[in-house]
Protein backbone atom coordinates (compact mmCIF):
# COMPACT_ATOMS: atom_id res chain seq x y z
CA UNK A 1 0.00 0.00 0.00
CA UNK A 2 1.48 3.37 -0.57
CA UNK A 3 1.14 5.50 2.40
CA UNK A 4 1.04 8.61 0.25
CA UNK A 5 -2.30 7.58 -0.74
CA UNK A 6 -3.05 6.79 2.85
CA UNK A 7 -4.06 10.87 3.00
CA UNK A 8 -6.79 10.75 0.45
CA UNK A 9 -10.54 10.36 1.81
CA UNK A 10 -12.09 9.04 -0.50
CA UNK A 11 -9.97 5.92 -1.81
CA UNK A 12 -7.05 7.39 -3.70
CA UNK A 13 -5.33 5.45 -5.98
CA UNK A 14 -8.94 2.72 -5.29
CA UNK A 15 -6.62 0.92 -2.99
CA UNK A 16 -9.61 -0.18 -0.93
CA UNK A 17 -11.36 -0.92 -4.00
CA UNK A 18 -7.91 -3.10 -4.86
CA UNK A 19 -8.17 -5.36 -1.70
CA UNK A 20 -11.47 -5.81 -1.55
CA UNK A 21 -11.56 -7.88 -4.86
CA UNK A 22 -8.24 -9.40 -3.38
CA UNK A 23 -10.16 -10.64 -1.11
CA UNK A 24 -13.55 -11.65 -2.83
CA UNK A 25 -11.58 -13.70 -5.09
CA UNK A 26 -9.18 -15.33 -2.28
CA UNK A 27 -12.91 -15.88 -0.38
CA UNK A 28 -14.25 -17.29 -3.30
CA UNK A 29 -11.68 -20.02 -3.42
CA UNK A 30 -11.16 -19.98 0.28
CA UNK A 31 -7.38 -18.92 0.22
CA UNK A 32 -5.30 -17.82 3.31
CA UNK A 33 -4.45 -13.98 3.13
CA UNK A 34 -1.45 -11.90 4.65
CA UNK A 35 -1.93 -7.99 4.32
CA UNK A 36 1.76 -6.46 4.44
CA UNK A 37 1.16 -2.85 4.73
CA UNK A 38 3.30 0.56 5.67
CA UNK A 39 1.42 2.50 7.95
CA UNK A 40 -0.42 0.39 10.48
CA UNK A 41 -4.21 1.06 10.35
CA UNK A 42 -4.61 2.04 14.07
CA UNK A 43 -1.75 4.84 13.96
CA UNK A 44 -2.41 8.70 13.86
CA UNK A 45 -1.22 8.89 10.47
CA UNK A 46 -3.85 6.58 8.31
CA UNK A 47 -7.20 8.56 7.37
CA UNK A 48 -9.78 7.47 10.34
CA UNK A 49 -12.46 7.36 7.01
CA UNK A 50 -9.97 5.20 5.15
CA UNK A 51 -9.82 3.02 8.42
CA UNK A 52 -13.04 2.64 8.92
CA UNK A 53 -13.55 0.99 5.47
CA UNK A 54 -10.59 -1.30 5.61
CA UNK A 55 -11.68 -2.45 9.28
CA UNK A 56 -14.74 -3.28 7.49
CA UNK A 57 -12.98 -5.14 5.13
CA UNK A 58 -11.27 -7.08 7.92
CA UNK A 59 -14.21 -7.90 9.98
CA UNK A 60 -16.17 -8.83 6.89
CA UNK A 61 -13.20 -11.60 5.33
CA UNK A 62 -11.60 -12.10 9.12
CA UNK A 63 -11.78 -15.60 8.05
CA UNK A 64 -9.19 -15.68 5.13
CA UNK A 65 -7.00 -12.89 6.69
CA UNK A 66 -4.61 -14.69 8.92
CA UNK A 67 -1.80 -12.43 9.75
CA UNK A 68 -1.54 -8.50 9.22
CA UNK A 69 2.00 -6.68 9.69
CA UNK A 70 2.78 -2.71 9.45
CA UNK A 71 5.73 -0.97 9.95
CA UNK A 72 6.00 3.25 9.63
CA UNK A 73 6.37 3.77 13.54
CA UNK A 74 9.87 1.80 14.06
CA UNK A 75 8.52 0.72 17.48
CA UNK A 76 7.66 -2.90 18.57
CA UNK A 77 3.99 -2.68 18.44
CA UNK A 78 0.52 -4.26 18.33
CA UNK A 79 -3.12 -3.23 17.57
CA UNK A 80 -5.80 -5.18 18.59
CA UNK A 81 -8.90 -4.72 15.52
CA UNK A 82 -12.77 -4.57 17.40
CA UNK A 83 -15.61 -5.50 15.36
CA UNK A 84 -17.50 -2.61 14.04
CA UNK A 85 -20.38 -4.58 14.89
CA UNK A 86 -19.81 -6.22 18.04
CA UNK A 87 -17.01 -4.87 19.40
CA UNK A 88 -15.32 -8.32 19.88
CA UNK A 89 -11.74 -8.77 18.86
CA UNK A 90 -11.19 -9.54 15.29
CA UNK A 91 -8.02 -9.16 14.33
CA UNK A 92 -4.15 -8.08 15.27
CA UNK A 93 -1.84 -5.79 13.43
CA UNK A 94 1.75 -6.80 14.23
CA UNK A 95 3.52 -3.43 14.24
CA UNK A 96 7.63 -4.01 13.28
CA UNK A 97 10.62 -1.87 14.50
CA UNK A 98 12.54 -0.36 12.91
CA UNK A 99 14.74 -2.06 9.70
CA UNK A 100 17.17 0.41 9.89
CA UNK A 101 18.73 3.76 11.93
CA UNK A 102 16.23 6.13 11.87
CA UNK A 103 16.49 8.45 14.90
CA UNK A 104 19.71 6.60 15.93
CA UNK A 105 17.86 3.24 16.71
CA UNK A 106 19.63 -0.02 16.69
CA UNK A 107 17.85 -2.27 13.74
CA UNK A 108 15.30 -4.80 14.87
CA UNK A 109 13.76 -7.52 12.73
CA UNK A 110 11.57 -10.35 13.74
CA UNK A 111 11.60 -13.75 12.55
CA UNK A 112 8.15 -15.95 12.24
CA UNK A 113 6.89 -19.08 12.93
CA UNK A 114 3.63 -20.03 10.80
CA UNK A 115 1.32 -22.78 11.32
CA UNK A 116 2.17 -25.11 8.35
CA UNK A 117 -1.85 -25.88 7.90
CA UNK A 118 -3.60 -22.91 8.99
CA UNK A 119 -1.51 -19.85 7.95
CA UNK A 120 -1.22 -18.19 11.09
CA UNK A 121 1.94 -16.90 13.39
CA UNK A 122 2.16 -19.11 16.06
CA UNK A 123 5.36 -17.02 17.89
CA UNK A 124 8.09 -14.99 16.34
CA UNK A 125 11.21 -13.86 17.88
CA UNK A 126 12.81 -10.32 17.85
CA UNK A 127 16.46 -9.95 17.09
CA UNK A 128 18.08 -6.83 17.14
CA UNK A 129 21.26 -5.28 15.76
CA UNK A 130 23.89 -3.56 17.87
CA UNK A 131 25.09 -0.78 15.41
CA UNK A 132 27.62 0.65 17.91
CA UNK A 133 29.19 -2.57 18.63
CA UNK A 134 29.12 -3.76 14.53
CA UNK A 135 30.98 -0.85 13.54
CA UNK A 136 33.37 -0.92 16.75
CA UNK A 137 33.94 -5.05 15.61
CA UNK A 138 33.72 -4.18 11.73
CA UNK A 139 31.28 -7.28 12.03
CA UNK A 140 27.73 -7.55 12.43
CA UNK A 141 26.49 -7.96 15.91
CA UNK A 142 23.02 -9.26 16.27
CA UNK A 143 21.34 -11.03 18.98
CA UNK A 144 17.85 -12.13 20.21
CA UNK A 145 15.86 -9.84 22.48
CA UNK A 146 13.07 -11.52 22.91
CA UNK A 147 10.65 -14.27 22.26
CA UNK A 148 6.83 -13.05 21.79
CA UNK A 149 4.42 -15.34 23.93
CA UNK A 150 7.04 -16.08 26.48
CA UNK A 151 7.54 -12.40 26.94
CA UNK A 152 3.75 -11.61 27.37
CA UNK A 153 2.82 -15.34 28.60
CA UNK A 154 0.17 -15.34 25.85
CA UNK A 155 -1.42 -18.99 25.34
CA UNK A 156 -1.54 -17.82 21.23
CA UNK A 157 -1.31 -15.07 19.16
CA UNK A 158 -5.34 -14.43 18.34
CA UNK A 159 -6.87 -11.18 18.54
CA UNK A 160 -8.51 -12.42 22.55
CA UNK A 161 -4.87 -12.94 23.52
CA UNK A 162 -3.94 -9.67 22.99
CA UNK A 163 -6.84 -7.88 24.18
CA UNK A 164 -6.08 -9.08 27.58
CA UNK A 165 -3.16 -7.30 26.89
CA UNK A 166 -4.27 -3.80 26.30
Amino acid sequence: MNKDLLYELNDAGNQIEWIQQELMASDSINQPVWIVGHIPISYKDCSIKWALRYNALVERYQHIIRFQTFGHIHTELFSVQRSLKSNKPIGVEFISGNAGTYDKMNPTLRLYQIHEKYHVPIDFSIYRVDIEQSNKNQELQMERWFDYKREFTLKDLSPSQHLLLS
